[in-house]
């Protein structure tokens, strides 16, 4: 019976304990979340001298604790400061990953600016011997690895640069290479100079394996993909049946992905249009002849009979390749007023509100029009003017501007023609 009485009096000691440990945790928790929005507080409401006066007791005092601690609680708060900066930033979003990103960059902009320049060379000198002391530690699949990575990086950093960065890096590249070379030794020359002949030889040496296929054999290979007969149902569009998937039947990725994108097709597709992009065996010499002007200055007729601008930041791409450029941002469409400044041309959805003859001559006008074949110029721009809903919408305002031009010299009422020449 006495055993059982003490067992009950160390049960209840225990859960007294434990509860008081729970309480302790509890209240501990309470006034941690008390002490953190009290300094929250204090902080929102102190000056800049009063900040910064903060900041320089907290720098003094954290530094000299460090001077003073030892190398076993240096190693400790390292490992301590590198577990929780793992976790919290294994816990952040995109959001708050890119702002810390961009806040980093920003302090180290401003202390790059504000350090002189015995701090920049003992700076630079330290990340050498890092950086010198971490690549000699590092096994052949992790420098491989970092080549790749540091290749990519630097290629995609030079694929957005402008062409004014472009040049500045490569004077300073240039300057950079230059001084080093000034000041390299003989030996270290002559090292040099080996291994660029080393890298030169390897590189000629490892030949692409097109070299010389025309004399290995002259006889081609066909590589037939078959008809082109399979139709997409969404778009329409014609391909090969290689393309075709299974798991999709009668939907392609390459031409709408999937139905994912709606093209209108043009149902009433002008007869006299059609014919230009179709050879038959009952054409004409004279419209063949025409037909060849047409698919060969193709891209003047189109910006001829152009009915607006295209406005968009353009950047041209550097390197080799076929001629393309990047848009940054949106592309705008330009629609200019219905009539040109006093001494400037016509252009535009301007040239559309003439007849068809004044409208063909002033496209040819243009030196940039000079190849383009006059009679089929003046066939087109009749053909648009009678079949395009926008070219009849710009002679249609035009019509209005000359009722509204009577009707003001008889009620005196030129301010809303001015509006009406200016705004459309």
């Amino acid at each position: 019976m006495l055993m059982s009485v003490e067992q009950d009096f160390k049960k209840t000691l225990c859960v007294s304990k434990s509860g008081e440990n729970r309480e302790d945790v509890v209240k501990r928790q309470a006034r941690l979340q008390e002490n953190a929005r009290r300094q929250r507080r204090r902080r929102d409401s102190e000056g800049v001298e009063e900040r910064q006066a903060r900041l320089r007791e907290n720098a003094q005092r954290q530094q000299a604790r460090r001077e003073s601690e030892g190398v076993e609680e240096r190693q400790a708060r390292l490992r301590e400061n590198a577990q929780r900066q793992r976790a919290r930033r294994e816990s952040e979003n995109v959001v708050e990953r890119q702002m810390r990103l961009q806040e980093g960059l920003q302090r180290q902009m401003r202390r790059r600016q504000r350090e002189s320049s015995e701090g920049r060379r003992t700076r630079l000198q330290s990340n050498a011997q890092i950086q010198q002391r971490r690549r000699a530690s590092e096994t052949m699949e992790g420098r491989e690895l970092r080549s790749q990575a540091e290749a990519m990086r630097l290629q995609r950093r030079r694929e957005f640069e402008s062409t004014e960065a472009r040049a500045l890096r490569q004077q300073e590249d240039t300057q950079r290479h230059r001084r080093r070379r000034t000041q390299e030794s003989e030996r270290e020359r002559s090292v040099r100079l080996q291994s660029n002949a080393l890298a030169n030889r390897q590189r000629r040496s490892r030949l692409p394996e097109s070299t010389g296929a025309a004399l290995l054999s002259r006889i081609t290979e066909v590589n037939y993909l078959g008809e082109l007969n399979r139709r997409c149902v969404n778009c329409g569009a014609l391909h090969f049946p290689c393309v075709a998937k299974t798991s999709h039947p009668g939907k392609f990725r390459e031409c709408c992905d999937l139905g994912r994108f709606t093209l209108n097709v043009f149902e009433s597709f002008p007869e006299q249009l059609r014919r230009l992009f179709v050879r038959g065996p009952d054409s004409t010499e004279e419209f063949r002849r025409m037909q060849r002007n047409f698919l060969e200055n193709i891209r003047n007729f189109n910006s001829a009979l152009a009915m607006a601008s295209m406005g968009a930041q353009v950047e041209t791409l550097q390197g080799r390749g076929p001629c393309c450029y990047r848009i940054h941002g949106q592309v705008y469409h330009r629609l200019g007023p219905l009539h040109p400044r006093d001494g400037e041309p016509r252009q535009y959805g301007q040239i559309y509100i003439l007849d068809t003859e004044l409208a063909a001559q002033e496209r040819l006008g243009d030196v940039r029009n000079s190849e383009c074949e006059p009679g089929f110029m003046r066939f087109l721009s009749g053909l648009l003017a009678s079949v395009n809903v926008y070219a009849q919408s710009y002679k249609m305002m035009y019509e209005v501007e000359q009722m509204e031009i009577a009707m003001a010299k008889i009620v005196r009422q030129p301010i809303f023609v001015w509006f009406l020449r200016n705004v459309l």
